[in-house]
């Protein structure tokens, strides 16, 4: 398991052995910003890195998870937010003037192309067949994202949340950011997103829970797993001390 320390001179990847309780710095001397801030490859074997290179400019940083060799810089790949595309690609925003725009770009650093002609403020995730990524556009309001098409076609509205996927790609997790919940919905063979009567995929909450087999998650932070029963999420407590002080 992976996770991420981001407060303190030890921030940066862990990886676990949840068996073993075992934990190890992965990648020690980037610290990974942004978020999202890193990607797994799709087969497990690679993970992508959004840190900070010597020159102080955002950079991605490629590394095998086995670690049998150290992490390199993707040449003229100075942006952040990075996913694992299809055919070799990676996926990231990189800065244009003041805007962000999506872009590819193969791994040794050839090929970088701009994939979609509209500026966009954040990514949010991949669909698990690599033809779609939830975006925030530059120009949108708090209340909708965009549904990239990565092989061309116009873009399609989107709840605003964070959308990820199960490994196994039959579960779509609908995090309702500002409520603090996720919404679990089952997915049939070869589907990406559920649709309603209208074709379009449903913006409200209201009419996510009434689709068949939709669960609800009380976090809003959470990481799907291999399988839409399997994920991991987090839990916060606040400790405080108090003081009486009297008032003359």
């Amino acid at each position: 398991m992976l996770y991420l320390v981001s407060a303190g001179p030890a921030n940066g990847l862990r990886i676990a052995d949840v068996d073993s309780g075992r934990t190890d710095r992965l990648l020690p001397g980037l610290s990974p910003s942004g978020t999202p801030a890193y990607a797994i490859s799709p087969d497990d074997q690679e993970i992508v890195v959004a840190a900070s290179g010597p020159s102080g400019k955002p950079a991605l940083w490629l590394a095998p998870l086995d670690r049998r060799s150290a992490p390199h810089p993707i040449p003229n790949a100075d942006g952040n937010q990075p996913f694992f595309g299809s055919d070799g690609e990676i996926l990231f925003r990189k800065l244009e003037g003041s805007s962000g725009y999506l872009f590819a770009i193969r791994r040794d650093g050839t090929g970088l192309r701009k994939v979609f002609p509209e500026p966009v403020a954040d990514l949010r995730g991949i669909s698990p067949d690599r033809r779609w990524l939830a975006a925030q556009g530059q120009g949108e309001t708090g209340t909708s994202m965009l549904a990239v098409p990565l092989t061309g076609g116009s873009a399609m509205r989107l709840p605003a949340s964070r959308h990820e996927w199960s490994a196994d790609g039959k579960s779509w997790f609908w995090e309702m950011i500002v409520a603090g919940v996720t919404h679990v919905i089952p997915l049939a063979p070869g589907q990406v997103w559920v649709r309603n009567g209208a074709g379009q995929v449903p913006i409200r909450a209201d009419e996510l829970v009434k689709l068949p087999g939709v669960r609800v998650i009380e976090s809003g932070d959470v990481a799907p797993g291999p399988t839409g029963d399997i994920y991991a999420f987090t839990k916060t407590t606040v400790q405080r001390n108090l003081y009486r002080i009297p008032i003359p």
